[in-house]
């Protein structure tokens, strides 16, 4: 019951956020990084949560040996190193740091370029598993990749939003608060998994049960901030928008 109503509620907060922000494309070109990185993280929780992993009638539908578990599994990876690489790009140009964009995005580019290369090569593409990790080896260096992105882009985004806090109007304070709780789920979920590669058998239990609700939680609680920052930026000309992770 848990899975289909947290995927109900994610989807659809990350839909209206990711719609609201849409009509602000052209008149606040700088929420644009954020409303892409919405999009992204919600298609990716959504990816791997347990209905469509473990869905028999799709599985039959892929080649012999590889499950669905572990295309979505890449899949969704790539999708949220995009959405690590968008969060990063809020970041940098909150504090207007735009020349960074070029360098950024060939990062993570480059890191989505490796974790291809090594889902191909290990075992990760023929063996059944839930958790890709668990199989060791390459397909271990693999989960590392987006982890460590994703673990970046979560810690960039506390550090910026506790520098600004103390500095914002109490409407901003509000807008920004579901965002630092999202942000500080990302970073405790990925801080997890990085460990459990480390240690084994430390979080693996935890982590297969938990990581998908625990994600969605994220992703809420960024839709969350969204909304109420394009709430704020409604009301702003174009020219003034200047708070900052909107």
């Amino acid at each position: 019951m848990m899975v289909p109503v947290l995927l109900t509620v994610a989807g659809a907060a990350g839909a209206v956020a990711v719609g609201l922000r849409l009509t602000l494309w052209r008149s606040h070109p700088g929420s644009r990084p954020l409303t892409v990185a919405l999009a992204l993280l919600m298609v990716a929780a959504i990816l791997d949560q347990p209905a469509i992993i473990n869905n028999e009638w799709v599985d039959q539908a892929t080649p012999e040996h590889v499950r669905l578990a572990n295309v979505s599994n890449l899949i969704g990876n790539l999708i949220t190193l995009a959405a690590a690489a968008c969060l990063v790009l809020t970041v940098g140009q909150a504090w207007g740091h735009r020349h960074l964009t070029r360098w950024i995005g060939g990062i993570f580019a480059a890191s989505a370029v490796l974790s291809v290369v090594l889902y191909a090569v290990s075992e990760a593409h023929v063996t059944s598993t839930m958790y890709v990790g668990n199989l060791r080896g390459l397909a271990l260096v693999y989960v590392y990749v987006t982890a460590v992105a994703l673990f970046v882009a979560n810690v960039a985004v506390l550090a910026s939003l506790a520098y600004s806090y103390p500095h914002s109007t109490q409407q901003t304070r509000i807008a920004l608060l579901p965002m630092a709780i999202g942000a500080g789920i990302g970073t405790v979920l990925i801080a997890l998994l990085i460990v459990e590669s480390i240690w084994p058998n430390r979080f693996g239990d935890w982590y297969v049960s938990w990581a998908w609700p625990t994600a969605a939680v994220m992703v809420v609680a960024y839709a969350i901030s969204g909304i109420l920052g394009y709430r704020i930026l409604r009301e702003r000309p174009a020219a003034a928008e200047s708070d900052r992770l909107q």
